[in-house]
């Protein structure tokens, strides 16, 4: 498998400057809850830390940390009341989408006994409607997730999957995807449209010739299929009825394949070619299949009938570690 990403979120905690003075051990147990926050974050995602943010100039400060480093999300740990107006500017610039976490530490207050300081240490819903609304009328994209800091484990199962919605996210932008030859001809559904693919995803196309393919084929030594031979037989259980000189040919094919991907920096790749009766390039396109299957094994997704988009979803089941292949199986069972 390819080296996977790990998506790069931004952590911050908030709280009002004016309560330190006020309350003694308020700012102490906050910043032990924030820890506890980024920690855990940090199990699935790269975080980019802003510590606990109690002013605007210090969320400017935020940021700016967040815009230079491109995070990929912003987690916003509610962890007292602050005023939204020391949030927004942490998030403004990055431009990416924001998880405000109302986590309180306890499932519930110890009403008769508790005062004011207490309840700052545990009011983490106090502010997200506030922030919330800020946020929708900056047309910043948002979610919540409620629950306890330490024992929810709904929320947290919540938190692990943004991260691993931001991984993908990075993932697909700036990925090259590689197109071979053109659609399956009349299969209308496949057609994409490739300015759309980089303005949604941020993804590039990289539009391949045959020619590309054929001249890396025609240069492979005879050590490379020996070794990709190899590589099949112990891959794959093989029929008896395999045709040797098919075999081979497959072999030499996917050589070529491999320092396609290579030479252009693939991640993934969208391929078809028909040609026409006894061309090279119509053995060439024949050939296509066992290279691509060991690609995709390796974490470069290749999509058969010139599909970019389900090159696309393959790539991001990979990137989740769902597996990265696809079959078309289609039955109904009445």
């Amino acid at each position: 498998m390819s080296e996977r990403r790990r998506a790069k979120v931004g952590v911050f905690g908030i709280g009002l400057e004016a309560y330190w003075e006020q309350f003694d051990g308020l700012r102490e147990r906050l910043e032990a809850y924030h820890e506890c926050v980024a920690e855990r974050i940090g199990r699935w995602a790269t975080v980019v830390p802003s510590g606990l943010v109690d002013t605007a100039p210090k969320a400017h400060a935020a940021g700016e940390r967040f815009s230079e480093k491109r995070v990929d999300l912003i987690f916003c740990h509610a962890a007292t009341y602050a005023t939204s107006s020391q949030v927004l500017p942490a998030v403004q610039r990055a431009g990416v989408p924001v998880v405000v976490l109302n986590l309180q530490p306890s499932s519930s207050l110890d009403y008769a006994n508790a005062d004011t300081g207490e309840w700052l240490a545990n009011c983490s819903a106090c502010c997200v409607p506030e922030i919330s609304n800020a946020f929708e009328r900056a047309a910043i994209p948002f979610n919540v997730v409620s629950g306890t800091l330490h024992d929810d484990e709904h929320a947290w199962a919540d938190i692990e999957e943004w991260c691993h919605a931001a991984t993908v996210v990075g993932t697909l932008r700036g990925s090259r995807f590689g197109f071979l030859g053109h659609t399956y001809p009349g299969m209308l559904d496949m057609y994409s449209d490739f300015t759309m693919h980089q303005a949604q995803l941020g993804l590039h196309v990289e539009v391949l010739e045959m020619d590309d393919l054929q001249d890396r084929v025609e240069n492979v030594s005879e050590e490379a299929i020996a070794a990709k031979l190899e590589e099949t037989r112990e891959t794959f259980e093989l029929d008896e009825g395999v045709n040797e000189g098919d075999l081979e040919w497959a072999a030499r094919v996917s050589v070529g394949l491999d320092r396609l991907a290579e030479d252009f920096g693939l991640d993934a790749l969208a391929y078809y070619y028909r040609g026409t009766s006894g061309s090279a390039y119509e053995r060439l396109g024949a050939g296509l299949i066992l290279g691509n299957s060991l690609l995709t094994a390796r974490g470069v997704p290749a999509s058969g009938e010139g599909d970019l988009k389900n090159a696309v979803a393959m790539k991001v089941m990979d990137t989740l570690g769902a597996g990265g292949s696809f079959t078309e199986f289609y039955v109904m069972d009445f």
